[in-house]
This record gives structure tokens, C-alpha cells and sequence, in this order.
């Protein structure tokens, strides 16, 4: 039995530059991919305790809409998710970008270190 779920970066918007990374350190496989209607940025899994090498990291500029994260994990529990989305802003208010911060936990251990993932995206000036 595996166990998927989606999140819909809906603060994060074509035309924006997104750098990211993900990591996991869990027995079981898990996958991450990160995609919109028109691009798959990246889609790795990994089953290891060592969470180095990092999953995927790396930067694109979104092509398309609804940017989406899928995680899977082979294990049989059901995944517990814990994420956030940020703005970043000037030092006058002014949003220029967001943060997502995801973290998971795929097992019964409550440690929350089986996904880790972090996405910075900025408005293009030009």
C-alpha cells in the first residue's frame, strides 16, 4: 500500500523564478514531484536513513499553472503533512515573492523528518 498526497502552490504564480530543495530520511521509498500543468521540474524518490544526498534541488522559471507537489511514500501508514507558505517582502511591505516549507512524516515515529522540502519564489523584474 502507498500513501499520495497533493498540495496546489496556489501562492506561487507562472512567470515567477522558484528554487528548491527536498531531502528525506526514511526507510520507506518516498517521491516527490514537483510539476504544473505544463512542466515536471523534478520527480525523484529515495529510501535511505542518510539524508544526504539532498533528493532534488535546483531552479526553473514556472511555465504554466497550478504548481502542484506530490509526495508518495511506500510505507502503509497515511502521510502527515505539516506546511506553510510566506510572503517575502521589502522592507516596505511591498510582496516581491513567497516561501513553502513543507515537512512529513510518513511512519509512527512523530519525528518528522521522512520529507523535508523548501521552495523560495521571486517576482521577475524584467
Amino acid at each position: 500500500m502507498s500513501s499520495k498526497k497533493t498540495i496546489l502552490l496556489d501562492g506561487i504564480k507562472k512567470g515567477q523564478l522558484i528554487s528548491w530543495f527536498a531531502t528525506t530520511q526514511a526507510a520507506n521509498t518516498n517521491t516527490v514531484k514537483l510539476y504544473d500543468d505544463k512542466t515536471t521540474y523534478f520527480e525523484n524518490s529515495k529510501a535511505t536513513v542518510n539524508m544526504v544526498p539532498p533528493l532534488a534541488q535546483g531552479y526553473a522559471v514556472v511555465e504554466g499553472d497550478n504548481l502542484s507537489i506530490d509526495v508518495t511514500t511506500s510505507g502503509n501508514c497515511e502521510w502527515k503533512l505539516n506546511h506553510s507558505m510566506l510572503d517575502l517582502t521589502t522592507d516596505v511591505g511591498k510582496c516581491i515573492g513567497k516561501t513553502f516549507s513543507l515537512v512529513g512524516e510518513d511512519s509512527v515515529d512523530n519525528d518528522f523528518n521522512d520529507i523535508c522540502i523548501s521552495i523560495s519564489a521571486w517576482n521577475k523584474t524584467r
